[in-house]
């Protein structure tokens, strides 16, 4: 079966460490690289599999984007600073929720930047506060790996549209099939923070919802798991979810990272509910090239 997995454009409110964050821990693989990240989007590019995170951490720090990128998805190669605010004159804050595409060999990188909250008030003054002015950007580079430029030198959409703040986008390539409409539900700073999906047989639906794959239970690893997005291993019918989560005992909203399951399915489509691990992803999913 084909699958496409599609997300939400416009949503309002939308290795391994020690618990705390430390040190990778060669016995796991999730986390599946240091630091703190969120909102993780995966990619494959001519063999090689690619995540592009946001930096978690407060929205004034929030300036810059690595990417990571993998051959077997254990072992990551940190690219750093692949766009930040030098890149992009109208970004001041809050650099989030990166999506990427490939055409004609160029990559286009959306993202969300500078938390726009008042609807109506979004014409740039510099004089003004930052939040009049923001949006869903887009920058593009000749190499995944970037760098990255800003491709229009203002935001692709600035504007509210049914009381939705322009953030967490999310851009594919449609390839016809059964469609799968994600996203996250519940509050992104604490434990409600979960996965849900709908299904259709067009990309503009009707969609019915079907329900929550990824959610933290009371003995669970982590809790908050949430922002994801999905992966086919090519040539196979295998798929990893790649999503962010925010480790026991820590409870600081931005201390999330970037971790990576399995996602399977039953015959008829539907998702079964995907188990949050320390053990990641290993030869089930294993090389690229296999």
């Amino acid at each position: 079966m084909k699958r496409v997995f599609t997300s939400i454009i416009a949503l309002v409110g939308l290795l391994a460490f020690s618990q705390s964050g430390g040190k990778k821990n060669a016995a796991t693989n999730n986390p599946i690289f240091e630091g703190w990240y969120a909102d993780p989007e995966g990619a494959v590019f001519d063999e090689t599999f690619w995540v592009y995170p946001t930096f978690s951490d407060d929205y004034d720090k929030q300036l810059h984007f690595d990417a990571f990128s993998s051959k077997d998805l254990v072992n990551w190669e940190k690219h750093e600073r692949i766009l930040d605010t030098t890149k992009v004159k109208w970004l001041r804050q809050a650099l989030w929720a990166p999506s990427i595409i490939e055409k004609e060999k160029r990559y286009y990188l959306f993202f969300g930047a500078n938390d726009i909250q008042r609807p109506g008030r979004n014409s740039y003054d510099p004089n003004n506060d930052i939040n009049h002015f923001g949006g869903i950007g887009v920058a593009v580079a000749d190499n995944p790996a970037g760098p990255f430029e800003d491709y229009l030198g203002e935001p692709l959409i600035s504007d509210f549209y049914n009381g939705a703040q322009p953030i967490d986008q999310f851009v594919f390539k449609d390839i016809d099939g059964t469609y799968y409409f994600m996203w996250s539900e519940g509050n992104w700073t604490n434990g409600t923070y979960k996965v849900a999906y709908a299904m259709a047989d067009k990309a503009t639906g009707p969609y019915k919802r079907i329900g929550t794959i990824l959610e933290s239970k009371e003995n669970d690893i982590a809790t908050g798991a949430g922002h994801h997005s999905v992966v086919n291993k090519p040539g196979t019918d295998e798929w990893v979810i790649v999503y962010h989560r925010r480790p026991k005992p820590n409870e600081d909203r931005n201390h999330r990272v970037t971790c990576m399951d399995v996602m399977e399915f039953n015959i008829d489509g539907i998702i079964k509910p995907v188990k949050m691990t320390f053990t990641g992803v290993r030869s089930k999913a294993g090389n690229l090239k296999d």
